[in-house]
């Protein structure tokens, strides 16, 4: 008789055990997969959140879109993109640094880099132009070799590859310091009847090279300036 009721007993706290302990293993349960869950969310937002450069944008060969994160400064990514703030400021259009915003979307030129402009320097504008090219010849000036004004700039200059261009002042004022993507650091020096509003002529000195220059549209063009001038 004893033997029975203690089975019968033991029976009743077993069953007594597994109905007040379910709920708790449910629940345990449950927070495991929304611990999962939340892992997963963050870990889904994690790389895109590493480099701040979108993968969208960083096939463009020209620029590169970058998302401001918590603690970014304008000197940190300029470092970082080797670039230098005065550029980035210009370029996405920033007056105060201080302004800066998490989640910010920066646009960066691939080309831009601090090395291509010396350090007195900076940016006062940016505009975009159309470019050709151009030489002392006939062909360009209508000036001939042994004609006293051949190579001569309208501001008196020498015509010098790697250094004129020539402009519409009205656009862009003579000595003006320009960095033109592609191309490099010129100085506003001659002009000509064909080069109006938005157009830049390239001076080279070889004919074939000015040729082969061809047109090139809606190029970016950075208005520089010195701080000692």
């Amino acid at each position: 008789m004893n033997k029975l009721v203690i089975k019968l007993l033991a029976a009743f706290l077993l069953l007594l055990s597994s109905l007040f302990l379910q709920p708790f293993a449910g629940a345990t349960h449950a927070k495991q997969v929304c611990d999962c869950e939340e892992y997963a969310a963050v870990s889904s937002v994690t790389p895109a959140s590493r480099s701040g450069v979108s993968s969208k944008q960083s096939d463009d060969p020209m620029f590169t879109k970058y998302t401001v994160r918590s603690g970014d400064t304008l000197y940190q990514i300029a470092r970082q993109f080797q670039t230098d703030v005065d550029s980035l400021m210009a370029f996405n259009s920033i007056a105060d640094p201080k302004t800066l915003q998490i989640g910010q979307t920066l646009t960066i030129s691939k080309e831009l880099k601090k090395r291509e402009i010396p350090a007195v320097m900076s940016i006062d504008q940016i505009m975009e132009f159309h470019l050709t090219a151009y030489t002392a010849g006939p062909e360009s000036t209508g000036k001939s070799p042994g004609h006293p004004a051949y190579g001569i700039t309208s501001t008196g200059t020498r015509a010098t590859e790697g250094r004129t261009i020539a402009v519409d002042p009205r656009v862009i004022p003579y000595g003006t310091k320009v960095y033109i993507e592609g191309v490099g650091i010129r100085i506003a020096e001659d002009t000509g009847g064909a080069i109006k509003n938005n157009r830049i002529d390239v001076y080279m000195d070889n004919l074939r090279e000015a040729i082969n220059f061809g047109v090139k549209k809606n190029v970016r063009v950075y208005i520089l300036s010195s701080p000692n001038a």
